[in-house]
């Protein structure tokens, strides 16, 4: 088959291709700071938007993102920071093709196809046009304008496949950079419904992806591309390759082709998850009616709070580190630390019963009566309660004294007395009580006289 040469330099736009600039990621800071089991938006956006276009993004990893493969995620955190990376691939609008819309007729590429003119100069297999509708150049073809302008002003190339794989429609070379991504697409329309074509990209004899069918429908303009890296390549041979055997059929038209280098930009985010963890501890210094409570909060490995509010369930409250407060009285207290850093706060809340550090000193007395005569012994018994071992001490209001825990006293002179009984702890804590009791004279017994015989005695007398 005789090859049709029709190539066109274009170097001065392949050299320009290498310096094309890629866009950058804004507005995504270094660290975000975000309180536990909350979620947060990503909102970055891309500079340079109007000449890069972008073709895919990822977020890694994709751990608690509601779709990592959008620009403005919504990452949903628990207890633990992330780190996410971030990924936009694009293309750069410089296309490296020459005549790539065919509006230069068929300079600029290599074809293994014969080139046809008039209106039926396609009729033969494995023949081409550059027309504005392939209608002018086969009287079987469908009639429709180009992808580019879809009017009679803008061009494509129009092609009577030829039946033999591989066969080369349209090729061209072009200089790439080492180590870089490009993307290769074409816009591509069936000219006849049957047996529509089976399209392939090939890069420097290297067949991409599968081959890419036509729809039947005629006219219906469809994009195609493959991605291809350059490795070591500093040139590449692109081209379209036909791999369509029938020859019932197999007509189609080509236009805006495009070859372009895929930029990729990244950053990256780091999410802090402010978990600050409140807990503390306390010690005790005991008092009889009081306790004093040394409050020191501890950090288990969360964030370190800006500010501490510590409610001592009393009515009264601190904003120090360490607290010391006295509990009185003695009772149960509902003990709560609020902290907080940023928007971020946290509480967490303890029962203190400080009649659990010591236990209340009550003097209580038992005695067998409160009434007593002169010299009549009354028991007195403590019922003292306390931290043990407990002291005993009996004031019993005239002027004896006893340390015992139970005696029996007696008084020698009627009146009222008050008992007065003192019981000391362990911890020299005191409770006192008293009882009154009352000491009495005994009856006293006067004879009375016999009437009858006084008046015999005065009968004597006389």
């Amino acid at each position: 088959m005789k090859i049709s040469i029709l190539y066109f330099a274009f170097l001065s736009v392949n050299a320009l291709a290498q310096s094309s600039p890629c866009f950058e990621i804004l507005n995504l800071p270094d660290t975000i700071h975000v309180c536990k089991n909350t979620q947060v938006q990503f909102n970055p956006n891309l500079d340079n938007v109007g000449t890069i276009i972008p073709l895919d993004t990822t977020w890694s990893p994709s751990t608690g993102l509601d779709n990592p493969d959008i620009i403005n995620p919504t990452a949903s955190l628990g207890t633990i920071s992330q780190q996410y990376n971030l990924v936009v691939e694009g293309l750069t609008d410089l296309n490296l093709i020459e005549n790539w819309d065919f509006s230069l007729g068929t300079t600029g590429f290599i074809t293994s196809y014969i080139e046809g003119f008039g209106s039926s100069g396609l009729v033969p297999e494995g023949t081409f046009a550059v027309v504005s509708n392939p209608s002018l150049v086969h009287p079987n073809f469908a009639s429709f304008y180009d992808h580019t302008y879809g009017n009679s002003s803008g061009s494509m190339m129009v092609v009577n496949g030829s039946g033999t794989a591989n066969t080369i429609v349209w090729l061209q070379d072009i200089i790439v950079k080492p180590d870089t991504w490009y993307d290769f697409s074409a816009w591509a329309a069936t000219c006849v419904s049957q047996s529509p074509a089976l399209l392939q990209f090939s890069i420097n004899g290297v067949l991409l992806d599968t081959p890419f069918q036509l729809p039947n429908t005629t006219g219906n303009w469809v994009n195609f591309h493959s991605k291809w890296h350059s490795g070591s390549n500093v040139n590449a041979e692109i081209s379209i390759i036909d791999q369509q055997t029938i020859l019932g059929g197999n007509d189609f038209a080509l236009d805006d082709l495009r070859f372009r280098e895929i930029c990729k930009a990244t950053d990256s985010v780091f999410v802090h998850v402010i978990d600050l963890q409140p807990v503390f501890h306390y010690d005790s210094i005991p008092g009889c009616t009081s306790d004093q409570i040394n409050f020191t909060f501890v950090n288990e490995g969360g964030d370190f709070p800006e500010e501490f509010i510590w409610d001592f369930g009393d009515g009264t409250s601190s904003n120090e580190l360490n607290p010391v407060h006295i509990f009185s009285p003695k009772g149960v207290y509902e003990m709560t630390l609020t902290v907080r850093k940023g928007d971020c706060v946290e509480t967490y809340s303890l029962e203190i019963n400080t009649a659990d550090f010591i236990k209340p000193v009550d003097a209580f007395i038992s005695q067998d009566k409160n009434v007593a005569c002169i010299n009549e012994s009354i028991s007195f018994y403590s019922l003292g309660q306390g931290n043990y071992p407990l002291e005993f001490f009996w004031d019993f209001g005239d002027g004896n004294t006893s340390e015992d825990f139970e005696i029996a006293h007696t008084y020698e002179n009627p009146g009222y007395y008050t008992v007065t009984h003192i019981v000391t702890d362990n911890y020299a804590c005191s409770d006192t009580t008293q009882v009154d009791i009352e000491v009495i004279s005994p009856p006293q017994i006067i004879p009375v006289p016999d009437q009858n015989c006084a008046l015999v005695n005065q009968q004597l007398l006389i």
